[in-house]
């Protein structure tokens, strides 16, 4: 992909990204890498925020996983199984996605290992993410799909508009008998896919 289309996507993807609370929710994110629950006691005081603020703010966010404690177990890297394992530094999460996958290693400034499977033939996807590149791609031809949700709408409001069609495939051919019944969807290699990510990430999480 040329740099000026992949430059294109980016944007389009930032901008449907985006939410009212990217802020918190990067610090949600960095809190939950930590391997275990998050608190909403914890969250007041690293973001020195009232409960009531906190309260108001997690209720806001679509698709919040808790445990019956209320406790938060999930936002784009969770506790709950999705067809996305994400291993760092001994604990087993998963993401919501595959770009969530290549994005968070980005932003958080570690390095992940990242298994998947492919949804049209089961056939394992595995991968090493650090801050800088991708290491170990196997099948090396994997493709991830991706869509431009509307701008707002995506996990901030409805994880089956964009993060259930945001998957890793073992190949363009099987990518490819997806995309029959998603056409809007885009497929990417993973190394162009990792480079959106990184991008993303720097737009919208600013330090």
């Amino acid at each position: 992909m040329h740099d000026t289309e992949l430059e294109l996507l980016v944007r389009q993807l930032a901008e449907g990204l985006r939410g009212d609370h990217d802020a918190f929710c990067r610090e949600l994110v960095r809190l939950l890498a930590c391997g275990h629950p998050v608190t909403r006691e914890h969250l007041a005081t690293v973001l020195q925020m009232t409960a009531e603020q906190i309260a108001e703010v997690l209720a806001g966010l679509a698709d919040l996983e808790v445990d019956p404690s209320g406790n938060v177990v999930g936002w784009g890297l969770t506790f709950v199984p999705t067809p996305h394992r994400f291993q760092v530094n001994g604990h087993t999460f998963y993401t919501w996605c595959a770009l969530d996958a290549l994005t968070y290693p980005a932003l958080l400034r570690l390095t992940a290992g990242v298994e998947s499977s492919c949804p049209v033939s089961g056939a394992p996807v595995t991968l090493s993410v650090t801050p800088t590149g991708i290491h170990d791609l196997a099948p090396a031809n994997a493709i991830v799909s991706l869509v431009i949700p509307e701008q707002g709408s995506s996990c901030n409001d409805d994880r089956g508009s964009f993060c259930n069609r945001s998957l890793f495939f073992r190949s363009r051919r099987d990518a490819l008998v997806w995309q029959a019944s998603s056409p809007q969807a885009r497929l990417l290699s993973v190394a162009d896919a990792y480079q959106v990510g990184g991008l993303i990430a720097r737009y919208r999480y600013p330090s």
